[in-house]
C-alpha cells in the first residue's frame, strides 16, 4: 500500500484551500479530484477549518487531506483529531516536529535557508516546504540545494502557477508543489466547479510536461531502414546511424528490424516517469517493468503495456 508521502508525490500538486462551509468544501474538493488531483491541504486559518477537514475525510475517503498554516501544537492536535493525514507549517519549530514525530504523522515545515534546512534535518525531517518559493530564489535556489542536501525533498509554495509549474516539477528534489492558485476565491464563492476542474486539468498536464519526442518506424531489415532514412534525409531530416536504427533529425527513428509495436513506436518525453505512470494507470495503461531503465533519481525510460493503433508507446525522462 502506498504511503501518504508516495501519494502526494504521484499527485504532484497540493492545492491549498480555505473554505468555511463544509458542504461547499466537499464540492470544491470533488471538482479538484475530477480534474485529476488526489491531495488537498486545508488552511487552518479559520475556526471552521477542523469541521471542514473532518467532513472532507468522511465524504471523500480516497482524497489525501492535510492541514496547513499550522503554527502550534494545539493547532496540530486539532487537525489530527479532525483527520489530518499530514501537517504543513509556514516555518520550522522543533516542538512541532517532535509532536508530529510522536504521532507518526508526516510534517512538512517551511524553510528558506540552508540553516533552517539543517535544523529540520537534525530533527529527522527530510521533506520540507520551501516557502516563499518565488521570493527566495525559486528553481535556482532549489537547484543550488541539490548538492549540499541530497537527501532532502522540497514542496515549493508561494508564487507557483500553471505557467511556471513545469520548471519546478522537472527538478529531482521537488516532491510536489503547493499553492492556492487553482482555487481562486471568486470561483469558490460563485461555485464555478467546472472552471476549477478545467484549471486543475491544465495544471496536471503542466506537472507532466508531455512532449512528442520521436516516431519509431519498424523495418524488415537494415537495407529497408537505410532506404527509409534516405527518403527522410532528402527532406532535410539529417540521418544519423546507430547500432539498431537510423535517426532522422529528432523526429524519426527507423528501426533496422521489427521492434516493439505492430508498426513501430512513439516516444513521449515527460518530467517524471513515476508520476506519468500514475497518470496512465488511471487510463488503463501500466508500465512494462521489463523495459524499465533507471538512474539515481528514478525511472528514465519505460514502455507502456498496450499499443495505440499499432504503435507501442514509451516514456522518456526529459
Amino acid at each position: 500500500m502506498q504511503s501518504v508521502v508516495e501519494k502526494i508525490k504521484l499527485s504532484g500538486i497540493i492545492p491549498v484551500i480555505t473554505v468555511k462551509n463544509p458542504e461547499k468544501a466537499v464540492k470544491l474538493v470533488s471538482a479538484i479530484e475530477k480534474g485529476g488531483l488526489t491531495c488537498v491541504e486545508i488552511a487552518f486559518r479559520t475556526k471552521e477549518a477542523p469541521a471542514v477537514l473532518k467532513t472532507i475525510r468522511e465524504s471523500l475517503p480516497e482524497i489525501i487531506a492535510g492541514a496547513g498554516t499550522v503554527l502550534t501544537v494545539d493547532d496540530a492536535s486539532a487537525a489530527v483529531s479532525a483527520g489530518a493525514q499530514f501537517i504543513v507549517s509556514p516555518g520550522f519549530t522543533a516542538e512541532l516536529a517532535g509532536w508530529c514525530a510522536g504521532k507518526n504523522i508526516p510534517f512538512f515545515p517551511g524553510v528558506d535557508s540552508p540553516s533552517q534546512i539543517q535544523n529540520a534535518l537534525s530533527c529527522g525531517l527530510s521533506i520540507l516546504k520551501f516557502f516563499p518559493a518565488d521570493i527566495k530564489g525559486g528553481t535556482k535556489m532549489l537547484k543550488a540545494m541539490q548538492g549540499p542536501f541530497q537527501s532532502v525533498q522540497f514542496i515549493p509554495t508561494g508564487g507557483i502557477n500553471t505557467e511556471n509549474l513545469g520548471e519546478y516539477m522537472r527538478l529531482p528534489n521537488v516532491l510536489a508543489a503547493g499553492g492556492s492558485w487553482l482555487v481562486p476565491e471568486e470561483a469558490v464563492e460563485n461555485s464555478y466547479w467546472d472552471k476549477i476542474t478545467d484549471e486543475v486539468k491544465k495544471a496536471v498536464l503542466a506537472v507532466h510536461g508531455f512532449q512528442f519526442r520521436h516516431l519509431g518506424i519498424n523495418s524488415e531489415n537494415g537495407q529497408q531502414a537505410a532506404e527509409a532514412s534516405a527518403f527522410f534525409g532528402s527532406m532535410g531530416f539529417c540521418p544519423r546511424e546507430t547500432d539498431i536504427s537510423w535517426f532522422n533529425g529528432t523526429d524519426f527513428e527507423i528501426m533496422k528490424q521489427r521492434g516493439r509495436g505492430l508498426n513501430g513506436h512513439i516516444a513521449i518525453a515527460c518530467n517524471n516517469l513515476e508520476r506519468a505512470l500514475a497518470f496512465f494507470e488511471k487510463r488503463g495503461f501500466m508500465g512494462d517493468e521489463s523495459s524499465a531503465r533507471k538512474d539515481g533519481n528514478g525511472l528514465t525510460f519505460i514502455y507502456l503495456n498496450k499499443e495505440i493503433n499499432g504503435f507501442a508507446v514509451h516514456l522518456v525522462k526529459k
